[in-house]
């Protein structure tokens, strides 16, 4: 299986609410599109009796450790909020989105100072607000892998470079799967699988469908340099 993951996907600075809402998202969950849609025809290991809330210092490298342990990034979320966020919330929200992993970043912005007024008094109160920059990502674990990559669409960039429009870049790899095993690399692009054309990620999940349990020549582009390496498509 593939899993499509590009960076975090991140929501416009909004306030936290401090809803807690059962079996219902947040508007500040973020879920990825493309692996929303790939829930219910992903085979996937059983649900974690419990949510796992994991507060990092980076979330972008802790994210990349996860996905090459065979998670995927269901959704995301970023605000700013007066208080920390608490975990209970991180979990409803996990619950909701079949997330069995969060991995939480609380950034503190510093205090602003104001004052207030007492009603009909006139006393000036003064009043310290704490600022926070909150964002998480929420990971569930994949039971069964084809392939074992995380891949995106090419960027203006990547096509510029190339100088080609099709392919499917290679973000991560996941450990001891056939990707692993075959020595794809972060960065690869990959253009054909067997007599299958890779013009989008769409192509490769796609391709993974047809070959499963195929032994399958891919090509691929290396800093500039066209190699073709034969590669396992395990079977679910």
């Amino acid at each position: 299986m593939i899993c499509r993951r590009f960076g975090l996907l991140l929501l416009p600075l909004a306030l936290f609410s401090g809803c807690q809402i059962a079996g219902e998202l947040s508007p500040l969950f973020r879920p990825d599109p493309d692996l929303w849609q790939m829930r219910s025809v992903v085979r996937l290991a059983p649900a974690a009796a419990a949510v796992e809330v994991h507060t990092v210092p980076d979330l972008v490298p802790e994210t990349n450790r996860y996905l090459r342990q065979g998670y995927f990034q269901v959704g995301s979320t970023r605000f700013f909020t007066a208080e920390v966020v608490p975990d209970s919330w991180l979990q409803t929200q996990a619950r909701a989105a079949g997330a069995d992993v969060v991995l939480a970043n609380n950034e503190y912005m510093g205090e602003e100072h104001t004052m207030a007024v007492v009603a009909f008094t006139g006393v000036p109160i003064p009043i310290v607000r704490h600022k926070y920059r909150f964002s998480a990502a929420f990971l569930r674990k994949v039971d069964r892998l084809v392939l074992g990559v995380h891949v995106d669409d090419l960027s203006s960039d990547d096509r510029y470079n190339l100088q080609r429009t099709a392919g499917v870049k290679v973000v991560a790899v996941i450990d001891n799967t056939s990707a692993a095993r075959a020595g794809l690399q972060p960065g690869d692009v990959l253009i054909t699988a067997g007599d299958i054309h890779l013009v989008s990620a769409e192509t490769l999940f796609e391709a993974e469908a047809q070959l499963a349990g195929q032994d399958v020549m891919l090509r691929l582009i290396r800093e500039g340099e066209v190699l073709e390496t034969n590669v396992r498509f395990e079977k679910l």
